[in-house]
């Protein structure tokens, strides 16, 4: 299954030509698959070009898909590149309800202390209690508990 789903990333259309590629390459659905492939990755089931997807996901991150950018915003958190944290902070710092959360998350299972400060910087900037508490609530969830090679 996971062959297949790398061919959806690599658009291996002469092998499949019964997919529906335009919905394959949507944004939403192409950043999905990333995510798959990202994970998969870090559990040992595929070797991938990782910065190929984190390519990916920070340009979908730029464009104005909000639920892709969302979607885009967890891969950067299961790729765990520490480049992306300040990224990931001042995403969750514009407080968008459709990508707060997102962000948070992705910092929360960051690997490097710079995802942990700057959750640490949201606890005391985000403006509403709810996104505070959210970022409190996530914090104590995922931070005990991430898997970190």
């Amino acid at each position: 299954m996971l062959m297949f789903v790398v061919q959806l990333w690599r658009n291996d259309q002469r092998q499949h030509s019964d997919v529906p590629w335009n919905i394959v390459n949507s944004e939403l659905i192409r950043i999905e698959v990333a995510n798959v492939l990202a994970q998969a990755s870090n559990n040992g089931f595929v070797k991938i070009d990782r910065e190929e997807l984190r390519e990916y996901a920070r340009h979908v991150i730029s464009g104005s898909n909000e639920r892709a950018k969302s979607e885009a915003v967890l891969t950067l958190g299961v790729i765990n590149n520490p480049g992306d944290v300040k990224l990931l902070k001042d995403i969750a710092l514009l407080e968008n309800p459709q990508t707060f959360r997102a962000a948070v998350i992705a910092l929360a299972a960051s690997c490097h202390p710079s995802g942990e400060a700057a959750l640490a910087e949201l606890r005391t900037k985000a403006r509403g209690r709810e996104n505070r508490e959210f970022v409190q609530m996530k914090s104590s969830e995922l931070l005990p508990h991430k898997h970190c090679p």
